[in-house]
């Protein structure tokens, strides 16, 4: 693998990173007010939260990390984020 072509990987997790960590201090949040909307999707959005799915999130990726599967991990984590960008996703 080139420095580039290692870069591009880098970049994608630290978002991954990012995104799922600011997903996850929202969605604890939205627990502590404890009206239910832990899974509803506009409740993030009104924060200016990207919705994360569960098989995006860090602690599911970080799971499997020394594992043989990490990349098809990485790999469906970015495409459930990419239906998430067009509402194709669901809690």
């Amino acid at each position: 693998m080139t420095a580039s072509e290692y870069r591009k990987v880098i970049v994608g997790l630290i978002f991954l990173i990012y995104i799922s960590s600011a997903f996850e201090k929202c969605y604890e949040k939205i627990l502590e007010e404890d009206d239910g909307f832990e899974k509803n999707r506009d409740a993030y959005t009104e924060e200016n939260i990207f919705f994360v799915p569960e098989e995006a999130r860090w602690s599911k990726i970080s799971s499997v990390a020394h594992t043989p599967e990490i990349g098809m991990v990485i790999d469906k984590a970015m495409r459930a984020i990419e239906k998430c960008k067009f509402k194709k996703c669901f809690a």
